[in-house]
C-alpha cells in the first residue's frame, strides 16, 4: 500500500479504548479540533502508564495517561458550536464502524443526532435551546450505554419531550441563579430589586424565572 495523500484520522488512545468497549464518549474528542490537539500532542512510550490526579472533591488518584491527557482537552457537549457538533457526529460514526458496533446501535446514534439537528430549538434564538439539545444528547446517550442489556434499556430515537423541558427548565434556572449571585457580589439588593434589575437589563430572549424556596 503506498503512502497515503490524505491525512490519517486517528483519534487519541483514550476514545479508542472507550469506542472499543462500547462505552458512552463525549463528543469533543471527535470534533476536528479535538483532532488536532490530540495528534499534536507528543506521543508517550506508554499511554497505559498512571500518572496522580487531582479530582473536583480534591482527592488524588492514579489515572491511565491517556486518560489525563484527554481530560486536559475536554469541552463539554453543551458549550460546542453546532458546526463542531456535525464533525463529532460524522468521525464519531466512522469510529463505531471501525470498532464494530453493532449496525443497530450505530443507526440509533445516527436517528438521534439527525433529531436534534432538526428539531425546532436548534433554529431558535434563544441560546438556551439549543443548549438543552446538546445536554440533552449528552444524557441519554451516556443513560443509554449504562442500561445496555438491562430491563431499562431503551431506544435513543424515541425524544423524550418531558425530559427535554425539564432540562431546559433547569438550565434557565442555573442561569437565573447565577445572574442573581453575580449582582449579590457587587451590590447586595432585596430579592425584589434583584429581579427588576434582572428584567431591566438582561438580554433579548434571556427568560428570568426566579426560585423562592
Amino acid at each position: 500500500m503506498a503512502v497515503p495523500t490524505e491525512t490519517i484520522i486517528i483519534p487519541s488512545a483514550y476514545t479508542m479504548n472507550k469506542l472499543h468497549k462500547g462505552e458512552y464518549c463525549k463528543l469533543y474528542y471527535f470534533t476536528n479540533w479535538g483532532l488536532a490537539e490530540d495528534e499534536s500532542s507528543l506521543p508517550s512510550l506508554d499511554n497505559d502508564a498512571l500518572t496522580l490526579m487531582k479530582s473536583e472533591n480534591s482527592t488524588h488518584s492514579f489515572i491511565a495517561l491517556s486518560s489525563a491527557k484527554a481530560k486536559a482537552l475536554l469541552v463539554k457537549d453543551d458549550n460546542l458550536y453546532w458546526e463542531e457538533v456535525g464533525q463529532a457526529n460524522f468521525h464519531m460514526i466512522n469510529v463505531m464502524h471501525q470498532c464494530e458496533w453493532a449496525n443497530t446501535h450505530v443507526q440509533m446514534h445516527i436517528d438521534l443526532w439527525l433529531t436534534i439537528e432538526t428539531h425546532e430549538w436548534c433554529h431558535n434564538t434563544s441560546p438556551f435551546n439549543k443548549a438543552t439539545l446538546l445536554t440533552y444528547q449528552a444524557h441519554v446517550r451516556r443513560l443509554w450505554h449504562r442500561t445496555i442489556g438491562l430491563l431499562a434499556s431503551f431506544d435513543l430515537t424515541i425524544l423524550n419531550l418531558s425530559l427535554l423541558t425539564k432540562t431546559r427548565d433547569k438550565l434557565v434556572h442555573n442561569a437565573s441563579m447565577a445572574q442573581i449571585a453575580l449582582m449579590q457580589q457587587v451590590h447586595p439588593l432585596p430579592l425584589s430589586n434583584i429581579y427588576f434589575h434582572l428584567q431591566l437589563h438582561s438580554p433579548p430572549n434571556f427568560p428570568v424565572v426566579i426560585y423562592l424556596a
